[in-house]
């Protein structure tokens, strides 16, 4: 009888399991954002070395089995509450078993799968009763949440991921906190016994302060907290301290570092004003105009007070024909040094004799007249045009160049014939133009010379034997108000009515000559290349137009000050003729050609030629052999012109 009741016993729970079989099904399923462990905690490598996506299957049973689709399934582990499912990027379905729960056949994703991603998916299932058992385990969804999201969420000291973040949790009591860094934590009890789920949503209070600094004395200062850089520079506002001491550094290379401690006590925003002290001075340098300063080697733009941080220098004053001058000095805090450095000029002996001698003999050097020979004394060091004039004579010239401490003895030797001076061969006509204003045109005899350079660039090399015909050349460059005149217009970028025009194409220049010569019945033109260095060198050896130091007859880079000039403001030239170096580059008629041995081009858009060198041009670009290309279409605020006229 005993076994008999077994017996029913036994049939009778089998029959209820089989009635009361339950069914799987997923409540939801989503994507946790915020959730790292896929891709930083917690990362594992699929068979293609790809990181996996993790799906985390919220459940309170056990003896789960799981099955993937054709990316199959890369590692399953168990852990509290959850199974942590590894997939394969782009898997779409997963087959859930259990032993009483049964199965979940080929549940298909709603959401892409995608590399190294976490998702949360939250099982449900019916009844189980198991025949040893007597109650039913009842769980609830807990929504844990905080306005400042990633705050960790600690469940009985158990830790279940970073908010936001959905739990599942059997119904009881629990001991929960959150915690996040430069934040107050929050510990709290929570009961769960009643059958709807549970949203739990904080603020956490911050638990830092902040810092407003300003340096009154500079701006940009750069701030370091607790020996570390901040990235930021004053003034500034350094945010999310900690609560407690805190050590702020001030740098900056004109002043002196300044540390001070700083305590922040509760979560508000502190201002601090820190007095840097100056860690430099200022030096006040008495020098020759135009001269070279170099500190410490470097260049630097002259001014009334140069400032400099605290410490020794070594400044270098120079110029062309003077010796460099040095001295060392020494700046302290908040004082000026003064200091007069003057270069001492490069001075040579020239001793100049003539046969034959007669108190009517005359010697120029560069043009200037000195006196009578025999003579002696002191000349600068450099290149210099000496020229012996006698009446009843012809005339000697000759270039020498004279070294620091030099002294040079010079026997020249005249013969008999008339000569004239540079003043009785310059010749002007005056052209009327609209406005009451004329264009000066200087004759230039005809001659010959040797054109271009073996010791220049290779565009000068090819030098060639050129006959120049009689003609006129503009006394100066062609000003602003000569342009207006005749077109109307002002295109210059630098103003200025005796300024030279610039910003004119070649092609713009070719319109007002045509118009000039309607107006005025003359044939203007502008000068070939042969011209322009036939008048720019004036039948002398300097390298520029007029003498050998550039800053006397020419605006340069050297001397500009980063603009055009007046015209006819330096020394003109043996003819008369002013502005032929610097102040702006000069278009000529001529196609380039890249050397004088050709003759013709095969471009059918040739580019002209410019001439001269301009205000931002270097010597040596300013240089009479010096040559220089342009399309005919191009304008710039360093190109202008001159005229010549038949």
């Amino acid at each position: 009888m005993k076994h008999l009741s077994l017996l029913y016993i036994f049939v009778f729970w089998t029959t209820y399991l089989i009635a009361q079989k339950p069914e799987l099904a997923v409540v939801n399923f989503q994507e946790l954002t915020q959730d790292m462990e896929a891709r930083i905690k917690s990362p594992l490598e699929d068979q293609n070395g790809e990181i996996c996506a993790i799906v985390k299957v919220v459940t309170s049973e056990k003896n789960f089995e799981f099955e993937g689709d054709g990316n199959g399934i890369v590692k399953v582990l168990p852990k509290s509450g959850e199974y942590w499912v590894y997939i394969p990027e782009g898997s779409k379905r997963l087959t859930i078993k259990h032993p009483n729960l049964g199965i979940l056949r080929n549940y298909i994703y709603p959401h892409k799968i995608k590399e190294a991603t976490t998702y949360e998916m939250i099982l449900k299932s019916g009844k189980v009763r198991v025949i040893v058992e007597e109650e039913e385990k009842k769980f609830q969804l807990v929504t844990f949440n905080t306005v400042n999201s990633g705050a960790d969420i600690y469940i009985n000291n158990e830790y279940y991921g970073q908010t936001p973040k959905v739990i599942l949790l059997e119904f009881g009591k629990y001991n929960y906190s959150l915690k996040r860094p430069l934040y107050q934590p929050i510990s709290q009890e929570l009961i769960i016994d009643k059958e709807f789920s549970v949203e739990l949503a904080h603020e956490l209070t911050p638990d830092y302060g902040s810092i407003r600094l300003i340096t009154p004395a500079i701006v940009g200062a750069e701030i370091y907290i607790d020996d570390k850089p901040t990235g930021l520079k004053t003034p500034g506002l350094v945010d999310y301290l900690e609560i407690g001491k805190h050590t702020i550094t001030v740098r900056h290379p004109d002043f002196l570092p300044f540390t001070q401690e700083i305590e922040i006590l509760e979560p508000k925003e502190y201002d601090l004003s820190i007095d840097l002290k100056p860690h430099f001075g200022f030096l006040s340098l008495n020098t020759l105009k135009g001269a070279t300063i170099r500190i410490n080697g470097t260049i630097i733009k002259y001014e009334n007070y140069i400032p400099l941080s605290t410490g020794k220098y070594r400044v270098e004053v120079s110029k062309p024909s003077y010796k460099t001058s040095v001295e060392t000095i020494a700046i302290t805090n908040s004082d000026t040094t003064f200091l007069n450095l003057q270069p001492s000029i490069k001075k040579g002996k020239l001793l100049v004799n003539c046969s034959p001698t007669s108190n009517q003999s005359q010697l120029y050097i560069d043009n200037r007249l000195i006196g009578h020979l025999p003579y002696e004394g002191e000349i600068t060091e450099g290149e210099h045009l000496i020229k012996v004039l006698q009446e009843g004579y012809g005339s000697k010239e000759e270039v020498i160049y004279i070294n620091d401490n030099e002294k040079k003895v010079l026997n020249l030797t005249i013969i008999k014939g008339k000569y004239l001076t540079a003043q009785n061969t310059i010749s002007q006509i005056d052209v009327a133009i609209p406005g009451n204003l004329f264009i000066e045109m200087v004759k230039i005899p005809k001659g010959e010379f040797i054109m271009g350079n073996k010791k220049g660039d290779p565009d000068e090399k090819d030098e060639k034997r050129v006959d120049v015909e009689e003609f006129y050349m503009g006394k100066f460059e062609v000003t602003q108000e000569q342009w207006w005149s005749i077109m109307g217009k002002k295109p210059s970028f630098f103003k200025g009515e005796k300024f030279p025009v610039e910003t004119v194409s070649w092609e713009e220049v070719q319109k007002f000559i045509q118009r000039l010569n309607q107006l005025t019945n003359k044939k203007f033109r502008l000068p070939s290349e042969e011209e322009w260095e036939y008048v720019a060198r004036a039948q002398q050896k300097f390298t520029y137009s007029g003498g050998i130091d550039l800053t006397s007859v020419g605006w340069y880079r050297g001397n500009s000050n980063g603009t055009t000039h007046e015209v006819g403001t330096k020394y003109k030239n043996r003819y008369g003729i002013y502005d032929m170096n610097g102040n702006v580059w000069e278009w000529c008629s001529n196609d380039y050609l890249p050397s004088y041995a050709y003759h013709e081009i095969s471009n059918p858009t040739p580019e002209k030629v410019l001439r001269g060198g301009g205000w931002k041009a270097s010597e040596n670009g300013c240089r009479n052999t010096n040559r220089f290309k342009a399309a005919s279409t191009v304008k710039a605020n360093n190109i202008g012109f001159r005229l010549v006229c038949d």
